[in-house]
């Protein structure tokens, strides 16, 4: 009987995939862009500013706890 010859081709065919499935990640993540996830990616359409509301509640209400219970610190 003759010793069977082992042959590694799908072994580096695998391997050749895989160096460059790699290759390709690395080059995608190398070449991502900066994160805008803050701004509005239609900011350039609107002729507009926004419009902002800042309501604060001081009336005498608003120093009472949950009791009813009047606290001022610098009264």
């Amino acid at each position: 009987m003759e010793p069977r010859m082992r042959t590694r081709r799908p072994c580096v065919r695998v391997r050749s995939a895989f160096m460059a499935a790699a290759l390709c990640a690395a080059a995608i993540a190398g070449s991502a862009a900066d994160a805008s996830a803050q701004l509005d990616p239609l900011l350039f359409v609107k002729r507009t500013q926004p419009n902002v509301i800042v309501a604060v509640d001081v009336a005498n209400r608003m120093q009472r706890d949950a009791d009813e219970a009047y606290y001022d610190p610098w009264d």
